[in-house]
């Protein structure tokens, strides 16, 4: 006859086994509840999202084409502004001024210390060495710098420096998110300031006193290298900003990352200017896949590498 004491200890441990095996039902049935709940609120909250987008302000949907063709006008207003003031022999050799532009846009145009000096010193090639700077200026310095904003653009441009997600490639839900409140503040900033629509044929200029400074030091840092000292120079660069700003006001709008490409210095060239790729679509999906808009155009400048410039 079996001990009591055991007997005793063989019914606890089955009453413990089916309290066990109840309770991993009833945690199988939650489990499968709380699934259905997730998959419900990740449903609703898609749903949502795209209700969010489809009755948001509508924004002003810029299209491959569209950016094309506005880039193709600036990149030929600025080559004919370089080879209009900046092509041909100097009377002498020249430096360029030490402003605040010469690191950060001039120096990055060619490889070495003083490769861009060189250049902009040569009859054939300065006005290559122009184009590629005014574009790294217009890409540094006005697109994506709200400048279409007024005061209140400076400080849009530094909470949206913050908040862009870094990383590369870039998190695609993150860009999602970025770009959604990225719009959303745009389209509040065109209401409050009264840009959304504009009156049918009124050219609006931006010549503030912020974008006249900034025309003035492009011109100062470049100015010992000008070939012809007549004309409309300074309105004509005014006038590529101005537009510059303009697309940047209808890029703001998009709910997508547009980024400029200028990549590697490759020995022999310059980059005249810089690629653009998109992720995104307007409608706020496809952030996982990134789209070339437009290749960069560059020069081939075989002296570079022999170290001599005609």
């Amino acid at each position: 006859m079996e001990n009591p004491v055991i007997q005793q200890l063989r019914q606890e441990l089955q009453v413990e086994c089916l309290a066990r095996e109840k309770a991993e039902q009833t945690l199988d049935v939650k489990t499968s509840e709380l699934n259905t709940i997730r998959t419900n609120w990740t449903t609703t909250a898609r749903e949502l999202d795209q209700l969010r987008v489809s009755t948001a302000p509508k924004s002003l949907i810029l299209t491959d084409d569209h950016l094309r063709d506005k880039l193709a006008l600036l990149r030929y207003q600025t080559r004919n502004l370089a080879i209009l003031y900046f092509d041909g022999d100097l009377t002498q050799a020249a430096k360029a001024n030490p402003t605040s532009l010469l690191d950060p846009y001039l120096k990055p145009t060619t490889p070495g210390t003083n490769t861009y000096e060189i250049l902009l010193n040569s009859s054939n090639a300065a006005q290559k060495v122009v184009r590629a700077y005014i574009w790294r200026v217009l890409v540094g310095e006005v697109f994506g710098q709200f400048l279409w904003a007024g005061d209140i653009g400076q400080h849009m441009a530094v909470i949206g420096s913050l908040l862009r997600p870094s990383g590369d490639p870039p998190d695609p839900v993150a860009e999602r998110k970025f770009a959604l409140w990225s719009n959303d503040t745009t389209q509040i900033l065109l209401d409050a300031l009264g840009l959304r629509i504009e009156a049918e044929g009124h050219d609006v200029r931006y010549a503030t006193p912020r974008v006249k400074t900034l025309v003035s030091l492009i011109l100062e840092t470049i100015s010992p290298f000008l070939r012809e000292k007549e004309g409309q120079l300074q309105t004509t660069l005014l006038e590529i900003v101005d537009a510059a700003i303009k697309l940047d006001k209808e890029m703001c709008q998009q709910i997508t990352r547009l980024t400029w490409v200028f990549g590697d210095m490759e020995a022999g060239t310059v980059v005249l200017a810089p690629g653009l790729k998109r992720r995104g679509r307007s409608d706020g999906k496809e952030f996982e896949t990134e789209k070339v808009v437009l290749i960069k155009e560059i020069s081939l400048e075989p002296g570079l590498k022999m170290g001599k410039v005609g």
